[in-house]
């Protein structure tokens, strides 16, 4: 619906007003699309046309200088579109300076300029393409934070002593190479006791209430055996 109201407000301008008013181009761009020793190409695209009927690409040795027609284009957009269109020159020489002009042609038979002149040198065949140069870092070499690795230290185990006393704490002897070198200070080992083995002997408390209590455990027994005759001989 926006299209067709905008095509129609478009017609109605270009019925109502002079053909010399109506008449108009809006360019998007002119401008070199590749530059090489042989050829030049150019491009340009235009956003509508109205009352639009060719543009005609010139060419001059300076930008105030003759111009001289190169092609012609039929217009190939309308008053809602626009079109692309693309020309290259091969009648170039290298080393050279070259100004392009774009100019458009309306129904009327009046030539406008679309755009200003714009000028392309032709390099020559022998000269350098210029290449763009690596970037050049500027990053300092990386340092290495990492601590230094300390020396390994041999572990001594001192043998295990005699059931019921206590052991010695074991004792760290470091090596030559860690002997050499400051160490940070160490903690005081703390001494390190293992339990009783079970074949040792036990404490004298201990063995005083095991006496104890097979004494009472004997005379238990010997009580219940009297007691076992003293019913039999009843029963008899």
């Amino acid at each position: 619906m926006q299209r067709t109201a905008r095509i129609l407000t478009l017609l109605m301008l270009a019925l109502l007003l002079p053909g010399s008013v109506r008449a108009a181009v809006t360019l998007k761009y002119f401008r070199v699309a590749q530059v090489s020793a042989t050829a030049v190409k150019l491009e340009w695209e235009t956003a509508t046309e109205l009352d639009h009927a060719m543009f005609a690409l010139s060419r001059a040795d300076a930008e105030d200088g003759d111009y001289q027609t190169l092609e012609t284009f039929p217009a190939e957009g309308d008053a809602v579109s626009g079109a692309y269109y693309s020309f290259t020159d091969t009648s170039v020489a290298p080393g050279r300076t070259y100004w392009y002009k774009l100019e458009d042609l309306d129904a009327n038979g009046v030539l406008n300029e679309s755009a200003a002149p714009i000028a392309v040198y032709v390099p020559a065949e022998d000269e350098p393409t210029p290449t763009a140069a690596p970037p050049t870092s500027t990053l300092a070499p990386p340092t290495s934070t990492s601590a230094a690795i300390p020396t390994p230290t041999s572990l001594v185990i001192q043998p295990t002593a005699a059931p019921g006393e206590m052991t010695p704490a074991a004792t760290v002897t470091p090596s030559p190479e860690a002997a050499a070198s400051p160490a940070p200070a160490q903690p005081t080992p703390t001494p390190i006791r293992f339990p009783t083995p079970s074949g040792s002997r036990p404490p004298a408390a201990d063995r005083d209430n095991a006496t104890l209590l097979l004494i009472i455990g004997l005379a238990s027994l010997a009580g219940a055996a009297i007691l076992g005759i003293l019913a039999l001989r009843t029963l008899r």
